[in-house]
């Protein structure tokens, strides 16, 4: 007599079901909350008079942050990134020729600068984070109200911030609509949107930004150029094209079924199919019922059992009928042990796989982040991190230039080249900006004294 039983669990959260009767772990497609794979596209004019479409449903930086929230590994390589970018902050040197015509950098404390550094010390970090993960910014400009001055620089937002349709003269938007309800259906028309007039360097250099008269605020967009028209696309974006991500974050929630099943399947019991007649000789006169209950009070005493394996000393008889005519034996009641699928590391090498893809979309040596991929990984030495982490710094050096170009127009803006020229008694100096950097060295390369010595500008 056979018993089926169908009964499927199913986890809300992680979208993820259990049939009972089969042990089988289902993971269900389509399930509702989870991002959606899009990239954007050049075919905003077509669905928009007025704003230019970031993505096919204008939210593409909204999908962006679940992508990132949706993974450990892909959060934390872009805000190593970030912070790699970062370093130790923002800063700023006088340039002049020295006696040969060479180039020499020379550390100035200027007053001015300083005290507008301290007004605005968000605009480095927040840019830093933002050009990683979008490949896009949006600096923007608050002038005086006797327009001399550039007082603040902040970096908009940018998942809020979208371009006007280009104008097809100019070949560039005039304006930047700000509204944090665009992947809610959000429009220029609604009360929240704040649209400010773009100042292109091309176009409006500070000598005519200075004589504009819409506005006292203005963004300055910088982009890390990709091909694309309007919004740039990050590279680390084919990891999602890919479906490596998808791979990534589907093996947590599977191997977590697999270990919840582990728990509830730990022995498979077959029953012979004549037990219950030969036990219960009227079985076949009770009512269906009464049959299934019997039935249900057999296995349990089997369960019951089963349990007290846990113990020792627990021993187990089984009972064999044999036909009389033939000497032959009927097959008894099995208890087949389940074995641990998990104790293997089954899908680890997955895993790493895919954590190796996510690295290499963002471009960092998965070495530092902590992770040794290979089987030969646990081999690899400290000088793995210090190379690869001082050649990182190489590959950034295309994103510090673009995040210092508004730097260096409100520094032509506020006239701080001839502040630097009059502190070095009238030799004609310019300022360049750029990060503090520590590249890291072997013992050898360093002296004992030098070792004394520390990064914290503090303590010098």
């Amino acid at each position: 007599m056979a018993i089926e039983v169908l009964e499927i669990e199913e986890n809300p959260d992680a979208y993820i079901g259990y049939s009972s009767a089969t042990g089988a772990a289902y993971q269900f497609a389509g399930s509702k909350g989870k991002p959606q794979t899009v990239l954007p596209d050049d075919l905003e004019e077509s669905r928009s008079l007025d704003v230019a479409y970031w993505g096919t449903k204008n939210d593409f930086p909204q999908q962006v942050e679940k992508h990132i929230e949706s993974n450990p590994d892909l959060g934390n390589v872009l805000q190593y990134k970030a912070l790699k970018l970062y370093s130790y902050g923002i800063t700023y040197k006088a340039m002049v020729a020295d006696e040969e015509g060479n180039a020499q950098y020379i550390d100035l404390i200027i007053p001015e600068v300083e005290r507008w550094l301290r007004r605005n010390r968000d605009y480095y970090l927040k840019a830093c984070v933002d050009i990683t993960k979008y490949y896009n910014i949006f600096p923007q400009l608050v002038l005086s109200l006797d327009r001399k001055r550039i007082d603040y620089l902040k970096c908009s937002e940018t998942k809020e911030c979208r371009y006007e349709i280009m104008d097809p003269v100019l070949g560039y938007s005039k304006k930047v609509f700000l509204n944090p309800n665009w992947d809610r259906g959000g429009a220029i028309s609604e009360k929240k949107t704040v649209q400010i007039p773009v100042a292109n360097p091309m176009y409006f250099p500070p000598d005519l930004l200075r004589e504009r008269t819409d506005g006292l605020n203005y963004i300055m967009p910088i982009s890390f150029p990709t091909g694309k028209k309007y919004y740039q696309l990050a590279t680390w974006n084919t990891i999602i094209a890919s479906q490596w991500l998808e791979l990534a974050n589907s093996i947590p929630k599977f191997k977590l079924a697999l270990m919840n099943n582990q728990v509830t399947l730990k022995y498979h019991i077959q029953m012979p199919d004549y037990w219950m007649e030969w036990k219960y000789p009227k079985f076949k006169t009770l009512t269906k019922e009464q049959r299934k209950q019997l039935t249900d009070e057999e296995i349990k005493k089997f369960d019951d059992f089963l349990l007290g394996l846990e113990k020792a000393g627990k021993s187990i008889t089984s009972i064999f009928k044999t036909d009389p005519a033939t000497g032959k034996e009927w097959p008894g009641w099995r208890i087949t042990p389940i074995d641990d699928k998990l104790k293997d590391g089954k899908y680890i090498e997955d895993a790493q796989e895919a954590t190796t893809k996510i690295y290499s979309a963002a471009g960092v040596d998965p070495a530092l982040g902590g992770f040794t991929p290979g089987k030969s990984g646990a081999n690899r030495n400290g000088s793995d991190k210090r190379e690869a982490g001082n050649e990182i710094y190489t590959q950034l050096y295309a994103f510090e230039e673009l995040i210092c170009q508004p730097l260096e127009y409100v520094t032509e803006y506020n006239g701080w080249d001839a502040l630097a020229t009059q502190q070095l008694k009238g030799k004609p100096a310019m300022l360049v900006w750029g990060s503090i950097k520590a590249f890291q060295q072997t013992l050898n390369q360093v002296t004992p004294a030098e070792r004394e010595a520390t990064n914290d500008p503090i303590q010098k």
